[in-house]
């Protein structure tokens, strides 16, 4: 099916349930008040898109190219997204109708989370350079197997959070709110020198 008949059958409908997509190429598509239910996308195109007033619930997304998608006021309610490439998406835009969502092995670098609620969050083996969590709350997440170089935490609040084994992960304890927080032994050898601990083993 061509991209043209492709989003003419999408236009024809307003919502989805039930269904499994595979390999389509939407890049720079623009849905609204789209619903998909219970759907499977996999190896779709999305990079570019533009979603706006729709919901995803109960979703999986699978080897997806979602790269710069921009998603206002759209509803996420139990998404899963593995090894899905979601560089450069502001999810600060979509989360105030709802944000339940999973990434597993997923590229996530530029991505911004900036003052949203993660509360449990998965971000399990992801790359999330770059990424901005300032001011979110991201109690009891799990970001384990993760790498964050160059990754912003600010204000972010990360009681009970588990990121053993995450990669470069640079948090300052002044200006985080920390508590019961799994870090890997870099990781807490830095927030150590941040409060002007001696570390030895960061020397040289």
């Amino acid at each position: 099916m061509t991209r043209e008949e492709l989003e003419a059958a999408l236009e024809a409908t307003d919502e989805l349930e039930g269904e499994t997509l595979r390999d389509l190429s939407l890049s720079g598509a623009e849905w609204r008040k789209k619903r998909f239910e219970g759907c499977r996308f996999e190896r779709c195109t999305l990079d570019r898109a533009t979603l706006r007033g729709g919901v995803f619930t109960e979703c999986e997304l699978e080897g997806c190219d979602l790269t710069m998608l921009a998603a206002y006021d759209v509803a996420f309610r139990d998404v899963r997204f593995t090894r899905c490439k979601l560089m450069g998406v502001d999810w600060s835009l979509a989360y105030a109708l709802g944000f339940e969502v999973a990434f597993e092995g997923c590229q996530l670098r530029y991505a911004s989370f900036a003052g949203m609620s993660l509360r449990g969050l998965l971000m399990r083996d992801c790359v999330a350079d770059e990424a901005v969590f300032t001011g979110a709350d991201l109690r009891d997440a799990c970001l384990r197997g993760s790498r964050f170089a160059g990754a912003t935490f600010q204000e972010t609040t990360l009681i009970g959070a588990d990121l053993r084994d995450a990669e470069e992960v640079v948090i300052d304890p002044r200006s985080n709110t920390l508590g019961g927080t799994k870090l890997s032994l870099d990781a807490a050898l830095r927030a150590a020198a941040f409060l002007g601990v001696e570390v030895p083993e960061l020397e040289g």
